[in-house]
Order: C-alpha cells, then sequence, then structure tokens
C-alpha cells in the first residue's frame, strides 16, 4: 500500500515537471475574441476551400453564358477532278471511244452562326469556288467516226452569301436546354455563396465557444490552485498539530492525501488549458507550428451579460436570416426552372425558318466578291417556313415532368422540416440562455455560503470541536462551487454563442464583415 502510494506521488510530480517544462517554454500571446475572429476568417482551412467553391460555381456560370458567343467557321482547299468515260458506238467495228476530263476546283468558305435569345439561331455561310482546266486535255469523237471537238482550258468563278434563321414558336422558345442551365447556374452560385455562410457562422459559434471554453479552462486552473493552496494550508496545520500531539497521525494522512488529489486535479486543469489552447488555434490559425511556442491567453473576462429574450422575435428572425433555409429556397427556385423547362420539353417542336442567299459568276474573284455582297443583286433566293416534329404521345418527356414536379413536391417539404428545427433550436437555445443566467446567481451564493461555510468549520477545528475530516469535505465543497459558477458563467456565454447561431445572426452579432474571396 505504501508503495503504490510512492509510486502515485513520483507520477503526479513527473507529471508536474513536465507540464512545468511545458508551460515555460510558451510564449504568452494575449489575443481578443474579435482578433481571433478576423485571424479565422482570413485563416481558417475550412473557410479557405470552401471560398473555391463559390469561385467554381462562379465560372461555371460564366462558361455556361458563352454558348452564346458566335462561332467563326473558315475552311480553303483544293480539289482535281481527273474522270474517264465511254461510248457505245452504233457500229461494232469502230470499237470503244475513251473520252478523258481533267478539272481543278479552288473554294473558300467562311461564316458564322450562333444562338440568340428565345431559342433564336442563325448561320451566315460564304462561299467561294474556283474552277478550271489547266489545258486542252478533252477529245470527243463523233457518233460516226468523224471530226472531235477539243475544249480550251477555262475558268470559272462562282460565289454565294446566305442567312439562315430558326426560331422555335413552342418547346425551346420560353425556355431552352441553354437558358435553363445559365439560370439553373445563378442558383448554384447563390447556393454556394449560402452554403459559405453556413460555414462562416458554424466557424464564428466554434471561436466564440473555444474561447470560452479557454476562459473556462483558466479559471479552472485557479481554482484548483486556491484549492491545493487551502489543502496543503491544512496539511502544514495538521502536520505541526501532530508533531505537537494534539492531532492523530490520521489528520495529517487525511491531509496528505486530500494535497495529493489537488495535484491531480490541478494537473488535469492545466492539461485542459492545453488542449482548448489547441483546439482554438486550429480554428484560427494556418501554420500551426509556429504558434506550437505561444500560450494563447484571452484579454477578455467571462461575463453575464443580461438580454432580452423572446422567443417569438427570435423564430421571425431564425426563419428570415438563417443561409441554410436561404440555401434551401434558392434550391426550391432552382426546382421551379427545371419544372417549367421540363413542361415545356412536352410541347411540340414547332419552328419558324427563313433563309436567304445571293449567287454571283464571274471570271475573276473580285467581281464574285462583290456581286455576292450586292444588296442589288437580281440572282438570288429566299425561303420562309414552319417546321413540326413531336414524338409520337411524348411520353418520356412527361414522365420527366413528373419526377420533377416530385422532385419538388420532396424538396419543400425539406423547407417546412428545416424550419421546424429552426424554431426548435432556438427555443432550445433561449431556454439554455434563462436557465444558465438563473444558474450564475445561484452557483454565486453556493459558492459564497461555501465560503462561509468553510471558514466556520476552520474555526470550529481550531477550538478543537471538529475534525480535518469535515474541513476537507468543506474545502472540496467550495472548490466545486467555484468550478460551478464559472461553469455558469461559460453555459451562459455558450448559450448566447449558440442562440446567435439559431436564428442566423452569429455574423452580425461579432460585427464580422461577409467576404466570399
Amino acid at each position: 500500500m505504501r508503495s503504490a502510494k510512492l509510486i502515485g506521488l513520483a507520477l503526479q510530480w513527473l507529471g508536474a515537471v513536465w507540464l512545468g517544462a511545458q508551460t515555460a517554454a510558451l510564449t504568452p500571446r494575449t489575443i481578443s475574441l474579435d482578433e481571433c475572429l478576423e485571424m479565422a476568417l482570413k485563416n481558417n482551412f475550412d473557410l479557405r476551400i470552401e471560398r473555391y467553391n463559390i469561385e467554381e460555381f462562379r465560372l461555371q456560370l460564366k462558361e455556361s453564358q458563352t454558348f452564346y458567343d458566335p462561332v467563326f467557321s473558315f475552311q480553303s482547299g483544293r480539289a482535281s477532278l481527273s474522270k474517264l468515260s465511254h461510248r457505245d458506238k452504233p457500229f461494232p467495228e469502230n470499237g470503244l471511244e475513251v473520252a478523258e476530263d481533267y478539272r481543278i476546283g479552288d473554294y473558300l468558305e467562311y461564316g458564322l452562326e450562333g444562338l440568340g435569345p428565345m431559342g433564336f439561331s442563325y448561320r451566315v455561310p460564304v462561299e467561294f469556288s474556283r474552277q478550271f482546266r489547266p489545258e486542252k486535255n478533252w477529245t470527243e469523237t463523233d457518233w460516226f467516226g468523224g471530226g472531235g471537238t477539243i475544249l480550251h482550258p477555262y475558268k470559272e468563278y462562282r460565289g454565294s452569301l446566305g442567312v439562315e434563321m430558326s426560331q422555335p414558336l413552342l418547346k425551346g422558345f420560353l425556355i431552352d436546354d441553354l437558358r435553363r442551365l445559365v439560370l439553373v447556374n445563378r442558383k448554384y452560385l447563390k447556393m454556394s455563396e449560402f452554403v459559405y455562410e453556413t460555414l462562416l457562422m458554424d466557424v464564428v459559434t466554434a471561436v466564440r465557444l473555444n474561447y470560452y471554453e479557454l476562459l473556462f479552462a483558466r479559471e479552472q486552473v485557479k481554482v484548483m490552485e486556491k484549492a491545493l493552496e487551502l489543502s496543503e494550508k491544512l496539511l502544514a496545520d495538521n502536520r505541526a498539530k501532530v508533531r505537537a500531539g494534539v492531532l492523530p497521525p490520521l489528520d495529517e494522512k487525511q491531509a496528505e492525501s486530500q494535497v495529493a488529489v489537488s495535484k491531480a486535479d490541478l494537473l488535469r486543469a492545466q492539461q485542459q488549458v492545453l488542449l482548448r489552447e489547441n483546439a482554438l488555434k486550429n480554428l484560427i490559425v494556418k501554420d500551426l507550428p509556429e504558434w506550437k511556442t505561444v500560450s494563447v491567453i484571452p484579454s477578455e473576462a467571462l461575463l453575464a451579460v443580461p438580454q432580452v429574450l423572446d422567443v417569438q422575435e427570435s423564430w421571425r428572425t431564425g426563419l428570415v436570416r438563417r443561409p441554410d433555409l436561404a440555401e434551401l429556397r434558392t434550391d426550391l427556385e432552382r426546382r421551379d426552372i427545371e419544372v417549367k423547362y421540363r413542361k415545356n420539353q412536352t410541347l411540340p417542336e414547332l419552328n419558324l425558318v427563313g433563309s436567304y442567299k445571293r449567287d454571283a459568276l464571274g471570271t475573276g474573284f473580285e467581281d464574285v466578291f462583290w456581286d455576292s455582297h450586292d444588296p442589288s443583286s437580281r440572282y438570288g433566293y429566299y425561303g420562309v417556313g414552319v417546321e413540326l416534329k413531336f414524338p409520337w404521345g411524348n411520353r418520356a418527356a412527361k414522365y420527366r415532368l413528373q419526377r420533377e414536379r416530385e422532385s419538388r413536391a420532396q424538396a419543400e417539404l425539406r423547407v417546412q422540416q428545416l424550419q421546424q428545427n429552426i424554431m426548435v433550436q432556438i427555443d432550445d437555445a433561449i431556454s439554455n440562455a434563462k436557465i444558465s443566467f438563473d444558474r450564475i446567481e445561484a452557483t454565486r451564493q453556493a459558492r459564497e455560503y461555501a465560503e462561509a461555510a468553510l471558514q466556520a468549520e476552520q474555526k470550529k477545528l481550531e477550538n478543537g470541536k471538529s475534525t480535518s475530516f469535515f474541513v476537507l469535505q468543506f474545502q472540496r465543497d467550495l472548490t466545486e462551487a467555484r468550478s460551478q459558477e464559472i461553469r455558469a458563467l461559460t453555459d451562459y456565454n455558450n448559450a448566447m454563442a449558440n442562440l446567435a447561431r439559431a436564428e442566423g445572426t452569429a455574423i452580425e452579432r461579432v460585427k464580422l464583415k461577409l467576404q466570399y474571396k
């Protein structure tokens, strides 16, 4: 039994030495809650990662808007034709006559095409070609074996300028796939901003909670130091009285046991300070190794600032300000776009089409170019008409519409569910805040009564009317009362932080500027 006690005391001493060495090696850094929040906004990894998601959705929206950019096309080349043909003669003795034709053609084609509003599409093709025979290369003999015809080299230039247009009248008129994509991407971008705002509220709340818990941990160390001081004083008094023969040795052993317990409690409290510091550092810094030797010391104190708490007003605030609820409502708007698109897809495909083209023919490129671009040219054509196309029954489009409507109804239920959850969260947070605030006064009184009771019991011990056992019990009661008092203060501040989170005002309460970049 004695050896086990010695081992326990040795382990406590080693722990105290190690923890003391760790604490001595740390550089103190006093920091306020506002500084912690600003550092978190700048350095927190979750926030920095989420900002890239916003930028990704922003670029996705810009990419979808580029589908309306006109497309320029160009191609040019040369083709040659060498063709052989034969003719059956009316007189077999004349044999088979073979004719050869060799031509060369150059072509140049370019134009614009693209999409416009309301499903409108257009195409402006421009074509030029040149065809020629480079030499005398084709002979044709007549049917009766007489003389032939020789065709000389020639050049022929052709050109055309056209305009082709198509405008949907039913399917694709009010909304088409490209417009749906742009509208949906806008909603996705807005949703990503709400996701970031929700995450920022979570980080702000986490920083506040960890800051308050660090304050509690440091105050708890002070409480344990006072407890150790009381137990050591009692041990010294009892030891002197035992040596004087006034108290039995049992009182000294009881005091020694309490000193050991107080030292262990102090070590645990000091360890909690280190853990809380690391938790706070993880939220506000991006270079933890540089902060390894820094001891974070909060510059503020745990205070109980009374607040007017109104459940109905907080409900109204939460249902308007919560970004996660705004995200679901935006998703509902996105699904409305999908329903509108799917409903439009059930209509027949009826398009108004039109085209116009001018042709030119000449002996040179310049003549053909200007003739094809001459508005007064008489050589050309135009056409106007309609195109109608639809699947028989169109069942696939109708089933897609029904599926989107079901998804939209499900999303609406999610909105209602979150609204109710928000109201429950706010109600719970207000109840916790009220109870925590009432506990502050109750625990303060309990601590004062415990102090008075300990003083009275110590006087009784001095007068020989009590024992160390009862004094130690009153010391433990006082230590517990002091811990409960700072616990109530911490719980109240935590409850107010959670209430701000539940109401959606966590960012506004700390006067933090919302930034998406």
